[in-house]
């Protein structure tokens, strides 16, 4: 079978990361304060409270001396966006691997990895990057 979803996910990323490397910082500020303003789904102002502790440990990593939950609110509808929705059928998908087991990837997978970059890649700020993308050479609408 084809390479796993999530391998194909990783080497887009490192692919956008490369096609970045030599774009101004301002460029790239630029273009993601435009993504952060067209994302609808993004949660507002309260929709989601951290309670901080400033409890960590600074010494021994192996434990967090927070005594209480990070998260204190998050609002649930944040949760049934279109995108966020097609994000949880894909992860309800894939189990926590052993690494020395070779994990199957099933059509059904794939065919919830293809919904999911169908679903990001209609929004305002995934078209957005790819104008972006596009407009500095980085890649053409034929390797969308």
């Amino acid at each position: 079978m084809a390479n796993s979803f999530l391998r194909v996910l990783f080497i887009g990323v490192q692919l956008i990361t490369i096609a970045l490397a030599d774009l101004s910082d301002s460029n790239i500020i630029s273009v993601v304060n435009q993504m952060r303003q067209q994302d609808v789904n993004a949660a507002k102002a309260g929709d989601i409270v951290v309670n901080y502790q400033n409890q960590a440990s600074h010494s021994n990593f192996d434990h967090d001396n927070a005594p209480q939950p990070f998260f204190t609110h998050v609002n649930e509808n944040l949760f049934n966006g279109p995108t966020y929705q097609a994000y949880l059928k894909l992860v309800a998908l894939f189990v926590t691997p052993d690494v020395f087991v070779p994990e199957p990837v099933t059509t059904a997978q794939t065919a919830a990895g293809y919904a999911f970059i169908d679903s990001i890649s209609t929004t305002g700020p995934f078209q957005t990057m790819w104008s972006f993308l596009s407009s500095n050479g980085r890649f053409t609408d034929g390797d969308l």
